[in-house]
């Protein structure tokens, strides 16, 4: 609270009187999306913490970078402030709803959808299972990072991260209730979480890597009960240095004759951010740079932009960016002539996003932006309230995971594939699914195999003793007594 009270303080000496109030509209809904955080950590809830982070996410999104002093992007100089200040009012009603929608839904009415995962085994084999499948995983993105893959298989290749990323949680777990010797834990510190976000980074898409970050931090909330606030700190930080090298990243490797190796994507990569990151410590940061991170950020000023110009000049589409729903759930390997999705494409020229020339680059569609240029303001209302719901749904699909090590798995990963809420749905739809039946598939061959009625309990959260522990690493976990 004190930190968006010092954002809105500095915003208003930085411009004098807001116009619309833009300080207090940004405030009001930092604190709506912090809520949800708020409510999860003091009701004790063990469900996976799905809504307190599609509501930090919303924050930096929607919220945060209305409260920095910095200029408008020049591409939306042109949006009325009256549609500015439009586009801040139906973010705080857009996410009230969802969130309202949410917590509205029965207990008994999602009681009977949770999944019946079974429990993986003791440690040593979750252990085993767990590695075998970081390794496979981390090994077939290096793979796909550094030979040309044929076309029909590119789109479907994005589910190798899935694999590292549930070996990774696996790994984790197992860590942070004491089951782990120290030098696992600082082979998977050290050397598998560093490989992980690396291989996600040189891929030129951020997204991987802050999916990762959502992952292990839910991880870590699920199991020790608060908020790793260093962790975020360090995470903004890098998150910063990275970003404001990406640009100049990609215009090297993503040249039409550029085949560079995994090393040489990650030395230029790790040489980009060094000279960002030494800039910043010496109190030369780029303001250009800081400027550019944030516009990128700002998807009010994308929905404004939206508001400008539907139905005014461009109708409303009507649901047709929802055609391809139907389409994702089969596999490209499949389906070699599936088309191809270019809604970024059409988007980013109909608002005037892309240069008329610009015939490779994407412009994501966030969810919201994506409500509004089908239906309007009827369509923020109800579209976020039916998301509330479908995040409700798929939060208490896995119940109180404790003492599953699998089921955490599983629901954190799949929670962090829901997080994207900048692409469009279909997008975001279409990736969860696959990653379920990636996550089904592993489960069956590589974690049930060894399955028996044992689960592992996080020490932590229930406090066991030192001799307690001794027990539990060397004879496996306590059985379930559900």
């Amino acid at each position: 609270m004190a930190v968006v009270s010092c954002l809105a303080v500095v915003d208003l000496a930085t411009y004098g009187t807001v116009a619309h109030g833009r300080a207090a509209l940004a405030t009001l809904l930092v604190l709506i999306c912090a809520a949800p955080a708020y409510v999860y950590l003091a009701s004790g809830d063990h469900r996976v913490p799905l809504l307190p982070m599609i509501g930090c996410v919303y924050a930096a999104y929607f919220a945060v970078p209305q409260l920095l002093p910095f200029a408008v992007a020049p591409r939306f100089l042109g949006v009325p402030s009256g549609d500015m200040a439009e586009a801040l009012w139906l973010s705080v009603l857009g996410v009230s709803t969802m969130m309202a929608a949410y917590y509205l839904v029965p207990a008994k009415a999602t009681r009977s959808l949770v999944w019946p995962i079974p429990h993986p085994g003791p440690p040593a084999g979750l252990a085993r299972a767990g590695t075998a499948v970081l390794l496979v995983g981390l090994a077939a993105e290096w793979t796909r990072l550094d030979a040309a893959l044929p076309s029909s298989l590119t789109g479907d290749a994005q589910l190798f991260p899935c694999l590292a990323l549930a070996g990774l949680a696996t790994l984790v777990q197992l860590q942070l209730s004491g089951l782990m010797s120290r030098r696992a834990a600082l082979s998977l510190w050290l050397v598998a979480v560093p490989a992980q976000f690396a291989l996600d980074a040189t891929s030129g898409f951020l997204y991987g890597a802050f999916r990762d970050a959502f992952v292990l931090g839910a991880v870590y909330v699920m199991y020790r009960r608060k908020v790793p606030w260093g962790g975020v700190m360090v995470a903004c930080l890098l998150g910063f240095i990275l970003l404001g090298a990406k640009g100049q990243y990609r215009s090297e490797i993503w040249t039409p004759n550029s085949q560079l190796s995994v090393p040489a994507r990650a030395q230029i990569y790790t040489g980009l951010a060094a000279e960002n990151a030494a800039r910043l410590l010496n109190g030369r940061a780029d303001y250009q740079t800081a400027q550019t991170i944030t516009g990128r950020l700002n998807l009010t000023q994308l929905l404004a932009q939206t508001i400008a110009l539907t139905p005014r000049y461009v109708p409303y589409w009507l649901g047709s960016t929802y055609d391809d729903l139907l389409t994702k759930l089969v596999p490209r390997a499949i389906w070699p002539d599936k088309p191809t999705e270019s809604l970024g494409q059409r988007f980013g020229h109909v608002y005037g996003v892309l240069d008329p020339g610009d015939l490779r680059t994407s412009v994501n569609l966030p969810q919201m932006v994506e409500l509004y240029i089908n239906f309007g303001v009827i369509g923020i209302i109800f579209g976020m309230a039916l998301l509330g719901v479908a995040y409700r749904l798929l939060s208490d699909s896995f119940g109180d995971a404790r003492g599953n090590a699998w089921a955490v798995t599983v629901s954190v990963v799949l929670t962090g594939g829901a997080l994207a809420i900048d692409s469009n749905f279909s997008l975001v739809a279409g990736g969860v699914l696959y990653d379920a039946v990636v996550l089904f598939l592993i489960g069956r061959l590589a974690f049930f195999p060894v399955s028996t009625t044992r689960s592992l309990r996080p020490v932590t959260a229930v406090g066991g003793s030192a001799r307690a522990r001794r027990l539990t690493a060397r004879d496996g976990p306590p059985r379930s007594r559900g």
